[in-house]
């Protein structure tokens, strides 16, 4: 079997965006994940065959896109860094929480039970 990287990193989005993401560990299970999304690369704004390409791909018109170009967020380094370091801490409280709601629903069920009146 393949192992799964968890470590965030930043990859190109197929927007041309940088995206990173942290899975969200309940157990030996992954329940879900946590996104940081919409950041611009070195690189941003595309060139307009790139947005012109997108906007194909999506079936958007080409205007659209270029109206929505600088709806991103533009981030230094120290910035980015950051990001990934919060990325698995944010997922961790995600999943204290599912793990302590977990908890309290059984401890809840196990009160109804006892207090359950029993036919005899």
């Amino acid at each position: 079997a393949t192992a799964i990287d968890l470590t965030p990193t930043f990859s190109l989005s197929h927007l041309g965006l940088l995206c990173a993401r942290s899975m969200i560990r309940v157990g030996v299970e992954l329940k879900g994940m946590v996104i940081a999304g919409c950041i611009a690369p070195i690189n941003w704004p595309p060139t307009t065959a790139d947005v012109e390409a997108i906007a194909a791909d999506f079936i958007v018109p080409p205007e659209k896109m270029f109206e929505r170009l600088q709806d991103v967020y533009q981030l230094n380094e120290r910035q980015k860094r950051e990001i990934l370091a919060f990325l698995p801490r944010i997922a961790n409280i995600i999943a204290h929480i599912v793990d302590e709601r977990k908890s309290l629903v059984g401890r809840l069920e196990a009160i109804a039970n006892l207090t359950q009146l029993k036919e005899y």
